[in-house]
């Protein structure tokens, strides 16, 4: 039987432990690793349950393993220097789709509501009544990727009475986000997306339109943002 390491606490619940421990000799590990604690428990084993913590140090100091992350991105990882070594990694996607829409959804509030501003509020005097704050309906969402969770955002957004554009291959960044009320940076991290959204990019958004991402920095240029 294949040795099998969860190398971190992954919150896996008992059905997922009888479906793994049925794949093979698993060891358990409930703590997050330093990288020095992951790849010494991962070196011996052939197939790596894993979390980013440890990982990004470590992994290229293996050979023969295969890697099953329980998420989407792997813009950290260098793909050639895996394949160098022979290890392949398993992502999820769609995995974290709804959780990821719920903080979306969550965060778009806070900004047009301004809801922050009034945690723990009792009282408001009338010379310090909040301003008019904006509505989600009608107001347009950009999309930048239309993968499982820029899908999946834009389906609850059009509850709200939002009007979609995604951002594609297909289609131009500039037309697709100049008219939008709120940016949501859903791309995955790879060479194509590396620095796309530039100076360029952050001028031709409306003025006072919020920028929401839930994806590597590498994508995203912070001095022009």
């Amino acid at each position: 039987m294949p040795k099998i390491v969860v190398v971190k606490g992954m919150h896996i619940n008992p059905e997922q432990k009888k479906r793994l421990d049925s794949l093979g000799d698993v060891t358990y590990y409930d703590d997050v690793p330093t990288p020095e604690q992951w790849l010494e428990r991962a070196q011996n084993a052939d197939i790596i349950c894993s979390g980013r913590a440890g990982m990004e140090q470590s992994v290229y100091d293996l050979k023969d393993k295969f890697i099953s992350l329980p998420f989407t991105g792997v813009g950290f990882l260098d793909i050639e220097r895996l394949k160098h070594n022979n290890i392949k990694v398993s992502k999820s996607p769609g995995c974290n789709k709804d959780a990821v829409a719920e903080w979306i959804i969550a965060m778009m509030i806070n900004l047009l509501r301004r809801l922050p501003e009034f945690i723990n509020t009792e009282k408001l005097e009338n010379e310090q009544m909040p301003k008019p704050t904006l509505s989600l309906k009608d107001k347009t969402a950009a999309i930048l990727g239309k993968g499982e969770v820029g899908k999946h955002v834009a389906d609850v957004l059009k509850a709200f009475g939002m009007k979609i554009k995604f951002f594609t291959r297909d289609t131009n960044l500039l037309e697709i986000v100049k008219d939008a009320e709120v940016v949501i940076n859903c791309l995955s991290s790879n060479p194509s997306s590396k620095d796309l959204l530039d100076k360029n990019f952050f001028n031709s958004l409306k003025k006072g339109a919020y920028f929401i991402s839930i994806t590597e920095p590498a994508i995203y240029d912070i001095d022009a943002l």
